[in-house]
């Protein structure tokens, strides 16, 4: 997720400044047929984010700093916390239910079932958190397990973890079963081995950019016609399992792995590098809040994506200055 400055792929990057973007219009409302192809899109971003962690994996676990990696975890879901608690409390002091809202922070009934499928145990309007959870449990489990076996011999994992995914969310579950199965187990462990595996063994290197091109639109096709055979057979159309997604969001991150210089001195690739783990962090405060103004008018969709996406640029920005600014008063207060 966050690799050493010798490993950077500007590709990657590019990749990230993406899926950073999409997620929060994938947050937003969904009204049309172009909504609908970027609420598409978006639904690749967070198995593409585990790939990249799981890319960059084999040189965590050569390096040593796999515990590096997770006490910067730590620090992101700490962060989260402190972002959306006071803006949670705001509005319920507000709506004049501060003290209500205060009491139902942790709930405490569901805490076992949260914390065992890697939700985010805050109730502060920040459920999209869990990845930062999955993330943590993959590297303690990780951290654990490569101490005396190599990491491949998880791989063998994959397929079985992908299936029961797909199954359980196969089911006609209501949101509040959702845990089930986006959760570290099902959705971020075989992602993050997945990347890992692709690194390792230099998949698809032999591929030419023409015909991984060809294969990814290919894929988009049938991704597609996957979802319109869930409509069409009264499926779940809307799930975090996606058949067509496995294969796509590999085939994407193969062709970053080729392609390491592209996107280099591109705004997206300067995103993806510096914004996006803050834009992930903070985005659905903003989609919720311009939701409310834009709600009801003929580009309502369009303009709560520009002003949250905007929103979010502007304070992951102004979070960076500040860290920045303190980080050389540490250094000149250390000289």
């Amino acid at each position: 997720m966050m690799p050493n400055k010798s490993d950077r792929s500007y590709s990657i990057d590019f990749i990230k400044g993406i899926a950073a973007i999409s997620i929060v219009f994938l947050h937003c409302a969904n009204n049309d047929a172009f909504d609908s192809i970027i609420h598409l899109i978006g639904r690749m971003a967070v198995p593409m984010f585990f790939m990249i962690t799981g890319y960059y994996l084999p040189s965590m676990i050569r390096s040593g700093h796999i515990t590096n990696h997770i006490i910067k975890i730590l620090k992101l879901i700490l962060g989260g916390l402190l972002f959306h608690l006071p803006l949670y409390c705001l509005d319920a002091y507000l709506n004049g239910e501060l003290w209500e809202k205060l009491s139902q922070v942790i709930l405490w009934d569901k805490l076992g079932r949260t914390l065992l499928f890697s939700n985010y145990p805050f109730n502060v309007g920040a459920g999209h958190l869990w990845y930062l959870m999955a993330i943590l449990y993959i590297l303690c489990f990780l951290l654990l397990f490569t101490r005396k076996y190599p990491v491949k011999k998880l791989y063998v994992l994959i397929p079985l973890l992908f299936l029961g995914g797909y199954l359980i969310s196969s089911l006609d579950f209501d949101d509040t079963m959702r845990a089930y199965y986006q959760n570290y187990l099902f959705i971020g462990m075989p992602y993050v081995l997945l990347g890992s595996y692709i690194r390792e063994h230099k998949t698809g290197q032999q591929l030419t950019n023409r015909r991984l091109g060809m294969l990814i639109g290919l894929l988009a096709v049938l991704y597609l016609s996957e979802i319109g055979f869930y409509v069409l057979t009264g499926l779940p159309s809307r799930r975090e399992h996606y058949l067509c997604i496995i294969p796509l969001v590999s085939l994407i991150l193969i062709w970053a792995a080729k392609n390491p210089q592209y996107g280099q001195n591109n705004i997206l690739t300067t995103i993806g590098r510096e914004y996006s783990i803050y834009i992930y962090i903070i985005h659905r405060y903003f989609v919720g809040k311009m939701w409310v103004p834009f709600h009801g008018t003929s580009l309502d969709s369009k303009l709560q994506m520009i002003t949250a996406l905007a929103l979010s640029l502007l304070a992951a920005h102004l979070y960076i200055l500040v860290k920045r600014y303190w980080k050389r008063r540490h250094r000149s207060a250390q000289a």
